[in-house]
């Protein structure tokens, strides 16, 4: 019996391979992963949204995997599409910059790290308004940078304002 191909099956094995990378099971993720990005090819071509999105959760468990060759080559397919079809300034361009900056960070290539996290900081603050939680995810990692790059004062900067962020939407959620 050959297995269905549809959209709904596609994100579901997306959805299920990124919960098994979360939990850390990341053998039981990858093959999810792998054939949700195979489907959606087929289903949406190789410049599909929902293909760049697959392309960047593989990236994501290619960087835990510390493979970072692949990750890279994932994210940089993912960033490209999204910027095709999307454009330069949407939020999910934005999230695979921060992953690249994640990336790079930890390669120690952070010549390459800066511009994507200020590119992605950019884009959340034109996009997302200024205490959006992406925004304090993203602040909290480049400010990781800063730290690594003896840039101590501007990464308690950082730090201190992604804290900021957080503190004040959870006073707002717990006002609801």
């Amino acid at each position: 019996m050959a297995r269905p191909e549809h959209p709904a099956v596609a994100e579901t094995l997306d959805y299920l391979g990124v919960l098994y990378a979360e939990q850390g099971n990341l053998q039981e993720a990858e093959p999810l992963l792998r054939r949700s990005l195979t489907m959606r090819e087929r289903l949406f071509g190789p410049e599909g949204v929902d293909v760049a999105v697959s392309l960047n959760h593989l990236g994501e468990l290619c960087l835990d995997h510390g493979n970072y060759l692949e990750a890279e080559s994932f994210f940089l397919k993912s960033r490209a599409i999204r910027e095709k079809v999307l454009g330069a300034s949407h939020p999910a361009v934005a999230s695979v910059e921060h992953n690249l900056g994640l990336l790079y960070t930890v390669q120690g290539k952070y010549g390459a790290a800066e511009p994507m996290y200020q590119s992605a900081l950019r884009t959340y603050r034109e996009t997302l308004g200024c205490d959006h939680c992406e925004i304090a995810l993203l602040l909290h990692d480049y400010a990781t940078l800063l730290q690594k790059t003896n840039r101590g004062v501007d990464a308690e900067k950082m730090k201190a304002e992604a804290f900021a962020i957080a503190e004040n939407r959870i006073q707002r959620q717990a006002k609801r």
